[in-house]
């Protein structure tokens, strides 16, 4: 990456050692290789994400929400079909809302954006305290990012700024509107789950949304 903000913490060992006054040498150095490990893991994730379950996992993680579950145990009785029924339907929801995150796609995707920017754009001014707050936060928080949408553009330059410096595009709610092809396609392998403009009479699909937004 051209811009990168890996470095995001600090340990300082003396003031570790004072906030950790351990019996004995051997507990100290285990506490330290623990917390270390935990620094280590914490910035590998800040930098390439947390693991990508396949589709099949995402699903079964979705449908063990537990109120997710209870609530489909009460829809299946006030509707008057089986569990078997709602399941499957639970699981077509699951199937339109769900990003497919993918590397390569994000990498592809970024050519072009670099391509179209070079056309029509004299540049991009990142706010570079921005980003330095946000590589600060991302190792031990959830962050949600909240576009003013003053162009449709807005969320598409806050996924490529955030891979050119060097951190994973955050999970993006898309319109249903927004799921044709070839953009729904790149949309949701760049991290785009979709949602519908209303959840009118909808209401599985609302708990089941609920559910998605729980597991990510």
């Amino acid at each position: 990456f051209p811009y990168t903000t890996l470095f995001r913490s600090l340990l300082v060992l003396s003031t570790w050692l004072a906030d950790h006054p351990e019996s004995d040498l051997c507990s100290q150095a285990l506490a330290l290789r623990v917390e270390l490990m935990s620094h280590i893991e914490s910035e590998r994730r800040a930098c390439t994400g947390s693991p990508l379950p396949p589709k099949w996992e995402v699903k079964r993680r979705v449908l063990a929400d537990p109120v997710l579950a209870v609530y489909m145990q009460d829809y299946a009785l006030s509707q008057g079909i089986t569990r078997e029924a709602v399941l499957a339907e639970a699981r077509e929801y699951i199937e339109e809302i769900q990003s497919v995150y993918r590397v390569g796609v994000v990498r592809y995707f970024c050519r072009v954006v670099d391509y179209l920017f070079d056309k029509f754009l004299d540049g991009i001014e990142v706010d570079r305290e921005g980003i330095r707050f946000l590589a600060e936060c991302d190792n031990r928080s959830r962050i949600v990012i909240v576009c003013d949408h003053k162009s449709y553009a807005d969320s598409l330059l806050i996924g490529y700024v955030m891979f050119r410096c060097g951190m994973v595009p955050p999970q993006q709610a898309a319109g249903q509107n927004m799921d044709f092809w070839p953009m729904g396609w790149l949309l949701r392998h760049s991290g785009a789950f979709y949602i519908r403009r209303s959840f009118m009479g909808e209401t599985l699909y609302k708990e089941v949304f609920c559910a998605y937004v729980r597991y990510l």
